[in-house]
């Protein structure tokens, strides 16, 4: 049995596949801060004095002025950039293009790829014969009578027993993504999973 560089070299391939696939997918979204660097900056200024002071009830009231200035102000400018782009106050919000792509540019720069095609040819790529569990020499388990070897289908319930819209693990690997490339990915989580297993035993 080899060391468990194995699992791990397996482990980071999917990861940096699938991180590098979200950000062709799915980039993060810059957030939009309401309040100026000179309102940000009073706010460091009225933190610093001591509370219940008649200087810090002069800063407090400029503060909270400016803040409502700040936020009076930028939602002037969204109802002014929906009413020019002729769009709606949501999608002003949300910035530039959409948050996730049905359809995705191809090499020849026309537009026509699919995703799921898309996450199947990343995934492809990632298990081809150079990186796959018998290529990196990973032995066959013989199972003990105790332990039964893990299956696809324990596999498959684990995948799609993962719930949506939580945070991702210290990996960053979210559960839309695990669930995407589970057609591909399948064999190969489940090879991880038994040699894991293998490991612990």
């Amino acid at each position: 049995m080899k060391s468990c560089d194995d699992v791990e070299t397996q482990y980071g391939n999917t990861r940096n596949c699938i991180m590098k696939a979200s950000q062709q997918i799915k980039p993060l979204k810059s957030k939009t801060n309401k309040l100026t660097t000179d309102t940000q900056n009073l706010i460091i200024e009225r933190q610093k004095l001591a509370r219940y002071t008649p200087q810090y009830r002069e800063m407090d009231i400029k503060v909270k002025r400016t803040i409502r200035k700040d936020i009076r102000n930028y939602n002037m400018n969204l109802v002014k950039t929906a009413l020019d782009k002729n769009r709606s106050l949501k999608s002003a919000m949300q910035g530039i293009g959409k948050t996730c792509n049905n359809m995705l540019e191809r090499r020849s720069g026309k537009i026509g790829i699919k995703f799921s095609k898309f996450a199947h040819n990343i995934y492809k790529n990632l298990y081809s014969n150079d990186t796959s569990p018998q290529s990196m020499g990973i032995e066959e388990y013989v199972y003990s009578d105790k332990i039964s070897p893990i299956t696809g289908l324990e596999t498959h319930r684990a995948i799609v027993s993962l719930k949506y819209n939580r945070s991702p693990g210290d990996d960053g690997i979210t559960a839309e993504a695990l669930k995407a490339g589970e057609q591909v990915l399948l064999p190969h989580r489940k090879a991880i999973s038994q040699v894991c297993l293998n490991k612990t035993c």
